[in-house]
């Protein structure tokens, strides 16, 4: 049997594996329908075999091809300890977040700072938090802090976001969640490179006039 023919010998009563003496193959094309199944099953094959092969390395799975450029994604959860996470020696099974860790980039020396919105700034913007305007929360501010450099409550424009970066570098920038980084749509994530955007403007506080979550860009 031929992959995708049958072979048959002239003067022989069936199909055999074998040469009769005297007999010459003639190999005949498969019906079309007998083709597509053995066209699907080999597929079906390859593609099981594939999914079902180990890979000790995560990398090896999410790691583009050498001619592209990577994929960003930015990750910040609020109230979460540095070694909560399966990636940096947690406890608890977090296999698709360390699959992202493995592959991507772990940032092993980042400080945070006490609070949520003065961690964001730096992270977006690689720079402390008190040049990046978030010297302390903008609800916090005390007497001593309001109307000083360093404590504007926003993101200010003195740093660049990586947002920015990215954009201009010609990624296509999305973001999703909690801001906190300025409640007014001119100091929110539009203004600082991300094209698209859901979020949630300020910290949460859902029992005012202010609408709790504005979508910007295209999204």
């Amino acid at each position: 049997m031929g992959a995708g023919c049958m072979t048959t010998y002239p003067g022989c009563s069936r199909a055999s594996s074998h040469h009769p003496k005297g007999c010459f193959p003639r190999k005949q094309p498969l019906p079309r329908g007998h083709r597509l199944r053995l066209l699907f099953i080999s597929v079906w094959v390859l593609i099981t075999v594939t999914a079902c092969s180990p890979s000790a390395d995560p990398s090896a799975r999410l790691a583009p091809p050498a001619n592209e450029r990577p994929n960003v994604l930015l990750i910040l959860v609020d109230d979460l300890g540095w070694s909560d996470l399966g990636a940096f020696g947690g406890e608890i099974s977090t296999p698709n977040l360390d699959e992202l860790a493995f592959a991507g980039l772990r940032l092993t020396d980042f400080n945070t700072a006490p609070t949520c919105s003065p961690t964001r700034a730096m992270l977006l913007s690689g720079v402390d938090n008190h040049l990046s305007g978030l010297g302390n929360m903008a609800e916090e501010l005390g007497p001593n802090q309001k109307g000083k450099p360093g404590y504007e409550g926003f993101l200010n424009d003195r740093v660049v976001s990586v947002a920015r970066l990215l954009s201009d570098a010609g990624y296509r920038t999305m973001m999703a969640g909690k801001w906190h980084l300025g409640h007014s749509v001119e100091l929110g994530p539009e203004s600082r490179g991300f094209k698209d955007t859901f979020v949630l403007p300020g910290g949460g506080n859902h029992f005012n006039d202010n609408r709790a979550i504005y979508i910007g860009g295209d999204a």
